[in-house]
Formats: C-alpha cells, structure tokens, sequence
C-alpha cells in the first residue's frame, strides 16, 4: 500500500506491503470505516469520526472557523494540511455520526436522525448547499432534505448521491459523463455550467436501494422493487393457476420476458389439461370454459391472457403481469418527473420576474428622489424671491 500524507494512519510516510494494525487513539471501538483517495475514516460506535490522511480541500472535516470579539468581527480560519494518525474531526463531535463517505475532494456523512453533513470542496456544488461557494467548515444540507431522512451517502469525483429512507434518491456535484444520473434538460437548469449544487432526484420512490457506490465519474446502485399490494395480488393468482396446470412458467429462465412456440405451448398445456380433467366429451368442454375465464378484458377491449408468460394471440412474447404494472407505475413516475422539471423553470421565471421588478423600483425610487431635490430646489427659489 502506498503510504501518501498518512493515509494509512501508522504514524509515518512509509508504504507498507503487507497489512498492518492501526493504532486507534483511546482504545475505541471501530464500526466503521471508508477509504478515499488520500484519506481515511474511522467511526467509533459512539458515533464519532477519526481521520488521517491528506486534509487540503478540508475533505476530513478538521478545519475550524473562529470569530473574534472585538468590535470588527475577525474570522480567522485554522487549516490543518494532513494527518498521519487518525485523530479526532472535532467539528463532528456534536452529531452522532452512522456512515461517512470520503471523495476525492469532498466527504459526506449521516447521522443517527438522518441528517446529511457535507465538508470539503465545493467547487462544482459537491457539497449540496444550493451555491458554489467555498465553505470552510462543515454543512449541513436541508432545502429540498429538510424533513427527508437520509440512510445512504456516497461520495466520487466531484459529485455526491444519497438515498433516503423514502425511497428517493438524489443527486448533486459535478454533472460532466452523467456521472449524476441526470437528463441533459435538468442540468442545464443550473446556473453554472456542468454544476449542480442543489440535490435533484434522479428517479422517484420505485426502488428501495439496498446500497450504493460512487467512484471517479461514475456510480453503481442496487435497487429492490418496491412492490404494490395490487402487484402482489397478481403474483398471488398467477401462482394458484399455474398449480393447476393453466399456465406453465419456465424456474430455470429468469427473464422478465417469456418466449413460447406455439405448438409446444399449445401441446404443454393439452396435456396438463387431460391430466387433471381426463378424455371424456364433458371434461372438454370444462377445460374450454376454464381457458376462457382464464382471459381478462383490457381497458381498449381486447383480451388478455393473465398468466404470467402465457403466449399472445400473435404467438410472441408476453410481458408478466407484475411488469406491465411496474411499467404503468414508471410512466406516472415519468409524468411527475417532467411536472417537477416544468416547476422549476417557472420558479427561474418568476425569480427573474421579481429581480427585474426590484430593478424597476430602485430605477423609480432614483427618479423620486431627482424629483424632490429639483422640487425642494425651486421651493428655496420662490422663497429667495
């Protein structure tokens, strides 16, 4: 491993080539830990944070702001270059720390409650404060979080994704290879070109993600299905007719699309149908009527074959019905997302409404102050006179 402003926090500059035990300040227990480029996190199981590593950009949290108190207020920042032993990040002492991601340039962590602290670099808006501004101690984010409960952070070059316990996941940095997951219209809502330092959702609450990594330009999410009672309804009858021979569903395919030839279809169910209902006249004519009722009416009035991967009346393949359900549930997400994105360009226009409107007032208030000092003139005339 090699060993660069203490990264490895043994105390010293020294690549090592074989593990080695890192000596922790107070015999604390660790729960916890994240690596970055330069740098690492140490979680304690009281919830506070140690680091060491590179400290330049202010990426592990150890810089301080101090106001004097005389009567021109002096802020004079205290910056910390490096650490080559984890120690203490005291500006977090006062939150209870739970996960804690660490970029390149930036670091991002979670409390107990779910608050999401940002420090660090802020020069594409990685840190989520709705600005670019340099921010030299560290921030809590709120704007469109206030009230969101955060259970996942992750940290690349730049940029910042998180998860909340909503099942909403957001984005918010550097938006240059899509490394933020955002459609080419949402970026150019930002104010400064590839920056976007308000956390934007990506997509919304279909998935639970279960985890989630950032790194370089990039990130990887594993997300659940969040499944519907209706959804699971369907899954439930799909199973029951499959038991009694009404359909039959391929356990070793796992794709979400089904694909059948016609007469080995046809053959697989004939079969399963004399099996279970024998060879006489009246037993066909039951199985006709139980193929029958098999089949729903859809909304546009065609029929509809209800078990999961059934063939069609054309003979291709059939969606499941838990995926068409999903896919109903995208295209209502779809609309909400573009709904959002409309709101956003009215809130740039009626914010450039209301500062061409100050502008109108100060041009006003200018003119009514000429005209009352021209007044105010002509009165000490006609008084002189």
């Amino acid at each position: 491993m090699i060993e660069i402003n203490g990264r490895l926090g043994l105390g010293d500059e020294d690549d090592r080539y074989t593990p080695q035990k890192v000596e922790i300040q107070g015999k604390k227990t660790i729960c916890f830990v994240s690596a970055g480029t330069d740098g690492s996190f140490f979680l304690t199981k009281d919830g506070k944070a140690l680091a060491c590593g590179s400290n330049e950009y202010n990426q592990l949290g150890f810089n301080t702001l101090t106001a004097g108190l005389r009567k021109r207020q002096v802020k004079v920042c205290y910056d910390i270059p490096f650490k080559i032993v984890p120690m203490l990040v005291r500006p977090l002492t006062r939150y209870n720390i739970v996960s804690i991601s660490l970029g390149k340039t930036h670091s991002a962590a979670i409390t107990a409650t779910g608050k999401l602290i940002t420090f660090g670099d802020n020069k594409y808006g990685q840190l989520g404060v709705g600005n670019l501004k340099p921010r030299s101690g560290v921030c809590e984010v709120k704007g469109l979080l206030s009230g969101l409960n955060v259970v996942k952070a992750n940290c690349g070059d730049s940029f910042t994704v998180i998860a909340t316990r909503d099942n909403l996941i957001y984005s918010f940095g550097h938006s240059d290879s899509g490394r933020l997951g955002l459609a080419a219209e949402i970026q150019s809502l930002s104010h400064k070109k590839k920056a976007n330092p308000t956390p934007r959702p990506i997509f919304g609450a279909l998935h639970r993600v279960s985890d989630l990594s950032c790194t370089n330009w990039h990130t990887i999410i594993i997300v659940e299905r969040v499944l519907k009672s209706r959804t699971i309804k369907n899954a439930k009858v799909d199973s029951v007719r499959g038991s009694i021979g009404l359909s039959q569903v391929s356990q070793s395919d796992d794709s979400v699309f089904e694909s059948f030839d016609d007469n080995s279809s046809k053959m697989s169910r004939g079969n399963s149908s004399d099996n279970l209902l024998g060879d006489d006249d009246d037993t066909f004519s039951e199985k006709d009527d139980i193929s029958q009722s098999s089949n729903s009416a859809a909304p546009d009035g065609s029929t509809i074959d209800s078990s999961v991967g059934g063939p069609d009346m054309t003979g291709g393949t059939q969606l499941p019905p838990w995926l068409v359900d999903l896919g109903r549930f995208i295209s209502i997400q779809l609309k909400k997302d573009e709904e959002m994105h409309h709101m956003f360009e009215r809130i740039r226009q009626l914010e450039l409404e209301n500062k061409q409107l100050h502008l109108k007032l100060s041009d006003h208030d200018d003119k009514i102050s000429t005209l009352q000092a021209q007044i105010a003139l002509l009165l000490k005339r006609d008084r002189d006179v």
